[in-house]
């Protein structure tokens, strides 16, 4: 049986995104292999009390969240914090390696290409991955950044800065396999790294999730009900989506509702632009949603609109179509490879006006439509059971490991 140290600063079952990826991977690997996984404090509670990892051999190691948080206002915190975490990982490895015989330290989270470290020292192999973000800002989408346009410069001159770094270029050279999550990373890798890369989406959904009714709208009036869920911050597409529902106007003859679900820093801006523009009888907020009704969610909705710009998941989308709704979204990122033409609407990055324009179009479509959002709804379904599901990603994770 093959022992392996997994670094993973996020790693929880009770958390979405990639907290949630690699508690996935760690369940899967634990089955196979003896597992050390060296997590961040803050997840120990949740760890605890999921049973699917008592295999695992945890240690839990005390970074202090709170030093790097002024920091993030410039998009330094993570890294700075990450620095942190790792150092207080050598020593664990270093009193794990003692008893020898460990074959791999995988380097798991976090999954954003721009973190680096130097575990490769201790002469282990070392797999990296899968490595997502990066994506970079087009800058023919500024707008859809506003509020925080500051922000994301700051972070896109920061990446560039770090890949400069010989560290970071030597973390990827001295890995043994390199796991990327989408053919958007391979490019942003240094040279030296070909013949090591693996693509594997490990975005993936529990095909499980309560369907849509067959025929259903949210509204027993008929009223078509749009849904955006995801972190209110620029990357995410929020303002695209707001002003994407705006253009439809009455253009479209069916009654329809747009709803946004989360919380974040641009909450308030959003809700003031809402009602300035006198759109809150068409939008509302519904605001942060409980993991625990999150996944039942979906059903009460006929469209799903995510037109994110930087996502190099969107475990939300996969949730969404798990539950039967086709997806309008921006062909870009990890929604670009996991929605075809079968199961939802992409409209290709440019311009702001152009963005705006074609959303706008693919909704005015599916409003209109309710047999092409049933075909497109229950095609999705099974496009997720086929290539989404976590039995997917156990084989794509068996097969990296050679178990």
């Amino acid at each position: 049986m093959k022992k392996v140290i997994v670094v993973a600063y996020d790693l929880n079952f009770f958390i979405g995104s990639e907290c949630h990826v690699a508690a996935s991977w760690v369940e899967v690997l634990s089955r196979y292999c003896e597992v050390y996984a060296i997590v961040d404090n803050h997840h120990k509670e949740d760890i605890e009390r999921c049973d699917s990892l008592r295999n695992v051999k945890f240690f839990y190691v005390d970074t202090k969240r709170h030093r790097y948080e002024p920091w993030n206002k410039i998009g330094l915190g993570y890294l700075m914090l990450y620095r942190e975490f790792i150092i207080n990982c050598r020593r664990v490895i270093a009193a794990i390696l003692k008893d020898g015989g460990i074959d791999v330290i995988h380097c798991l989270t976090p999954e954003g290409i721009y973190y680096f470290n130097d575990l490769y020292k201790f002469k282990v192999p070392v797999y990296v991955g899968p490595v997502g973000g990066g994506l970079k800002l087009d800058i023919r989408t500024i707008r859809a950044y506003r509020g925080q346009v500051l922000l994301y410069l700051g972070k896109s001159l920061i990446a560039s800065f770090i890949t400069v770094i010989p560290g970071w270029r030597k973390y990827f050279r001295k890995a043994s396999k390199i796991i990327i999550g989408t053919k958007y990373m391979r490019p942003l890798l240094p040279s030296g790294c070909e013949g090591k890369i693996l693509e594997i989406f490990d975005t993936m959904v529990d095909t499980r999730i309560k369907k849509r009714a067959k025929g259903s709208n949210g509204n027993k009036d008929g009223t078509v009900k749009i849904l955006f869920a995801g972190r209110l911050t620029a990357h995410k597409g929020v303002w695209l989506a707001i002003d994407s529902v705006e253009a439809l106007g009455n253009a479209v003859s069916a009654r329809y509702e747009f709803h946004i679900a989360g919380s974040g820093p641009l909450s308030k801006s959003l809700r003031e632009y809402v009602d300035r523009k006198g759109l809150s009888g068409v939008i509302k907020f519904i605001g942060h949603v409980p993991l625990e009704k999150y996944r039942a969610m979906f059903v009460d909705y006929d469209i799903f609109l995510f037109p994110a710009l930087q996502d190099p998941g969107g475990t939300v989308v996969l949730d969404a179509m798990a539950s039967g709704l086709p997806v309008v979204c921006v062909a870009y990122g990890g929604p670009d490879i996991s929605v075809n033409d079968e199961v939802g609407i992409k409209v290709p990055i440019g311009s702001y006006s152009h963005m705006v324009d074609g959303i706008s179009h693919g909704l005015n479509i599916l409003i209109e439509d309710g047999d092409m959002r049933e075909r497109k709804g229950a095609r999705a379904v099974e496009l997720v059971n086929e290539r989404f599901g976590a039995d997917i990603l156990e084989k794509k994770i068996l097969e990296l490991y050679g178990v």
